[in-house]
């Protein structure tokens, strides 16, 4: 069953899910990574779409704020690359690279092209509709394809290909799905927008712009904020998404995804292989009789060590194997090791003047260097910033402007300011991984019902039914009801009627069943009526007594058999 469920691809609603549980379990680990390089661009490309829009005099430096834009383009898909190694680090530990500055400047090249070549061809693929899924899924993956530590940019191509032409289905179902959860996003902040100034003037009194002409809202400014919305809110889900479907997709090959969940379950095998090993070697450590042909005391000498016997490390003196030693090591294949000879330099000034001589001529070309860049950044903010002469009669209309501008100048400041204070809180409180320590074998075949981590799947339904047997003789209903409930659940996966996941709640399971034996009326019914007694019970403040168990018990029993047949 477990292997037939390993091969079995997941749906999209179940990479949806899992992608979801993820980004919610170590929000403040994952999530700066990805906001210090998204925010920076979008705000960027807000300054720049509104400035060029309304700006008499933005096509003077249009070109060195293009430049500025894609900076911070290519700023963007590498932080993005370094957001996506910290999921897969969450999916798969000890699977990450280091980040050294030949990575780095490859890191930088490769999402260029590729995500600077997407910017183009996306359109034009949707345009003619048909390829459109897989050339998203292949710029999608573009991203994942870099953290394999050896490939090339011709190898990230072909790998992100590969993934994307796997699991057509599932790849345009999960488009859809996105697309149709994105449209939701967008409507939502779209009329959060419009609604906020009326609340702001219905509340506090504060009439701004927005609230006395409505209208204002129907201009490209207010669409590209809107978008910029949507993106940052959508695009985390949308990469871990891709990063899972590669994940599963490459396991296919490698089974990677088993030797993880191996992994996991580390101590539970070391305590199994010790349990065997105990009673593998027990029946040698107890006998009285030694094995045959073994060596003992009292046939050591007679049978494996005669008289007079003397091995070859006892015949031969130390000084000779030292001769040996040194006669080898004059070989040419221990020449590596004899120190170089180096040619004799002129140096008429001594060690000590040249090395000075060498660090002032070194220090010369770094002053030249700083003082050639600072008037570079000099130049390019004059042009970026000129003076401009206004005069009297334009003040009326460009008034507004020039605030608008001063206010924008503001928020990006600001923007920068939290921004660099939430990464630097965000390190230092950064949540370290404790290092594996060595532990003794724990018992497997107790399980902690009391604890909520615990799944239904990780026990057979025979051995939860024992429990709860166990349980109700010790007085604890409550923790026998809870597991009889996981028994129901496990005995539902062992048949195929849900999948069992940590993220999933009642409702989903509950909701699963209807999907799956939707012409299972009474079975339905009553593994409702069974996550209802179970929510009021375990999460609620419901007593449970004898006779409840009693009929919880005989509902899971009618459960059991109605699957079965």
């Amino acid at each position: 069953m477990a292997r037939k469920k390993a091969q079995e691809a997941k749906g999209a609603v179940e990479l949806i899910e899992e992608a979801v549980h993820l980004l919610r379990s170590r929000p403040l680990e994952l999530m700066p990574a990805y906001s210090i390089g998204t925010l920076p661009f979008v705000l960027g490309l807000l300054f720049f779409w509104g400035d060029m829009s309304r700006n008499a005099y933005g096509a003077a430096y249009c070109a060195p704020a293009a430049l500025g834009l894609a900076l911070l383009f290519a700023w963007m898909k590498c932080w993005q690359v370094r957001f996506l190694q910290k999921v897969r680090d969450r999916i798969s530990p000890g699977a990450g690279f280091g980040w050294t500055p030949y990575r780095v400047g490859r890191l930088i090249a490769s999402q260029t092209l590729i995500h600077g070549a997407g910017l183009f061809l996306l359109p034009f693929f949707l345009l003619l509709s048909i390829p459109f899924g897989w050339a998203y899924a292949f710029f999608q993956n573009g991203s994942v394809a870099h953290l394999e530590a050896d490939l090339d940019f011709r190898r990230q191509c072909r790998h992100a290909w590969n993934q994307a032409k796997l699991r057509p289905a599932q790849n345009h179902a999960l488009i859809s799905l996105l697309f149709l959860f994105g449209l939701v996003v967008f409507l939502n902040l779209a009329i959060t927008l419009i609604v906020l100034p009326q609340l702001f003037k219905t509340f506090f009194g504060v009439d701004t712009l927005l609230s006395m002409s409505p209208d204002s809202f129907i201009n490209t400014t207010f669409l590209a904020v809107v978008c910029g919305l949507t993106y940052v809110c959508m695009d985390p889900l949308v990469k871990t998404v891709y990063l899972l479907r590669c994940y599963y997709g490459r396991s296919l090959r490698t089974g990677e995804d088993l030797r993880t969940e191996l992994n996991r379950h580390a101590v539970k095998v070391t305590a199994a292989l010790l349990l065997m090993l105990c009673l593998g070697g027990r029946p040698c450590l107890l006998s009285a009789e030694p094995p045959p042909n073994a060596r003992t005391p009292e046939n050591e000498s007679a049978e494996f060590r005669p008289a007079g016997f003397e091995t070859e490390a006892e015949r031969i003196s130390p000084e000779a194997l030292d001769r040996a030693i040194d006669a080898v090591l004059q070989g040419r294949e221990f020449a590596w090791r004899m120190p170089q000879s180096k040619e004799p330099k002129d140096e008429p000034e001594g060690p000590i003047a040249s090395l000075l001589n060498w660090m002032g001529e070194k220090l010369d070309r770094m002053m030249e260097t700083l003082v050639e860049w600072m008037e570079t950044v000099a130049e390019w903010f004059e042009k970026l910033f000129p003076d401009r002469e206004r005069n009297s009669t334009d003040r009326s209309g460009s008034d507004w402007m020039v605030s608008a501008r001063g206010l924008l100048y503001v928020l990006v400041g600001l923007t920068a300011l939290l921004l660099i204070g939430f990464g630097w809180w965000a390190w230092k409180n950064r949540v370290r991984t404790p290092e594996p320590t060595a532990a003794g074998p724990e018992p497997v075949d107790t399980p902690d019902v009391s604890d909520e981590t615990v799944t239904a799947d990780e026990f057979p339904t025979d051995r939860w039914l024992r429990l709860a047997g166990e349980l109700a003789d010790q007085g604890d209903y409550r923790l026998a009801l809870r597991a009889i409930y996981l028994g129901t659940l496990s005995h539902l996966a062992e048949h195929g009627l849900i999948s069992i996941a940590k993220y999933k709640s009642n409702r989903e399971y509950e909701t699963e069943l209807v999907r799956r034996s939707h012409d299972r009326e009474e079975l339905t019914r009553r593994f409702s009526e069974d996550v209802t007694t179970f929510d009021t019970a375990w999460y609620g403040l419901r007593e449970v007594s004898a006779r409840d168990l009693d009929r919880f018990s005989h509902n899971q029993q009618r459960i059991m058999a109605l699957v079965r047949q």
